[in-house]
């Protein structure tokens, strides 16, 4: 899932699925895809979709923090750490 949150969070800063798709190389469908499936999980609409444009609706407006804290903690996991770890 964090590569669904990733594309949802692209396209809340670039406003349409195509733009977000040209920003981190993925075709507009793989976008669409990407979305439907995050959507579906979460089992809420995320945008407004409107012509090519898509708004972020309430409920993607509270999920989007939320998305950035935890690809960031994701991010953290594979950051070297000062836990020694004992095998």
């Amino acid at each position: 899932m964090i590569t669904e949150l990733r594309t949802f969070i692209a396209v809340s800063k670039f406003g349409t699925f195509a733009a977000a798709g040209d920003r981190i190389g993925l075709s507009q469908s793989a976008v669409s895809s990407q979305i439907k499936r995050l959507e579906d999980s979460l089992g809420f609409e995320l945008f407004d979709r409107t012509g090519r444009s898509a708004t972020l609706n309430a409920s993607g407006q509270k999920t989007l923090g939320r998305a950035e804290e935890l690809c960031a903690l994701y991010e953290k996991l594979g950051a070297p750490s000062d836990i020694e770890i004992h095998k």
